[in-house]
């Protein structure tokens, strides 16, 4: 067999929905949520789980690669002395890096400094400790052990400068962008590899509009949670999606999906599968998706 010609087979198929309305669509349902200050934090945990695309640090470090799982991993794990759960990481890789970003996301209500005297809060200063845990932890190889064992880290990328970055989704800009002294006590919380983000900052990225949500188990099991309306399938991802578990759970999760479409993903899923695992996998051409 010619390893050189592709060996899969496209098919017609219902296209998954306009990315540039389904954006505005995400942005407005987001700024809606902002303007609600009951909301609590889970809320804003399954809004992000479900349009992965708002999540910053998707191009950390430059990556030569799409992110491991073809998705973002939700409350993934860093274990060591203690066990942590951020809320969410792209799992990255560049030609010298492994980069894990993780992600925490507080309640938007939440202010960093007190109005009577500009001194930095109470929960702004515990959620800044939080990274610092994170860091800590993963300082130790030990950790760093667990975390490629947990995530399927191939000896390439253990191989690799580990070079995680952390990002903090809090607040809002209005509380410190007119006012100079407050902006530059923010801006000097921040270091080369975390990075303080408001949720005004938060746009839906194109390039990772068709990735998906998952959960990685301590087993190393990756359990599919959701996938966006813009998702699509291809050769390149085959191998990734082929891992997952729970997909046509996941695709039911997608609200704004069409029927038509959810219903060709969840018959196109099992034929890829079968072709990435199969003994016919050849080699492909990357932009190809239906």
């Amino acid at each position: 067999m010619n390893l050189l010609l592709p060996t899969y087979k496209m098919t017609e198929n219902p296209p998954s929905i306009d990315f540039d309305g389904y954006a505005n669509r995400i942005h407005e349902q987001l700024h809606a949520m902002l303007n609600n200050r009951e909301l609590s934090e889970s809320k804003y945990q399954e809004f992000f789980e479900k349009n992965p695309c708002m999540l910053p640090g998707f191009n950390q470090g430059n990556p030569s690669h799409g992110a491991h799982f073809f998705a973002v991993v939700s409350q993934p794990v860093i274990e060591g002395q203690v066990e942590r759960r951020p809320d969410f990481m792209w799992l990255l890789e560049t030609s010298l890096e492994l980069v894990p970003v993780f992600i925490e996301i507080e309640k938007p209500s939440k202010t960093m400094f007190r109005a009577s005297d500009e001194v930095q809060n109470a929960k702004f200063t515990q959620a800044c400790e939080q990274i610092t845990e994170w860091k800590a932890l993963l300082a130790a190889s030990k950790a760093r052990g667990h975390f490629y064992d947990r995530y399927g880290i191939s000896e390439r990328g253990r191989g690799l400068t580990f070079s995680p970055r952390y990002i903090l989704v809090y607040g809002r800009r209005d509380e410190y962008y007119a006012d100079q002294f407050l902006t530059n006590k923010r801006s000097e919380k921040q270091t080369s590899d975390f990075d303080i983000v408001s949720f005004d900052r938060l746009n839906p990225s194109r390039d990772a509009m068709h990735y998906g949500t998952v959960k990685v188990r301590s087993d190393g099991t990756v359990q599919a949670i959701c996938i966006p309306p813009t998702f699509q399938l291809g050769p390149s991802i085959a191998e990734d999606v082929a891992n997952w578990n729970d997909f046509n759970a996941a695709a039911d999760a997608s609200e704004d999906m069409p029927d038509a479409r959810r219903r060709f993903l969840k018959q196109r899923y099992e034929y890829w599968c079968n072709w990435a695992k199969g003994p016919n996998k050849s080699a492909f051409e990357t932009g190809v998706w239906e």
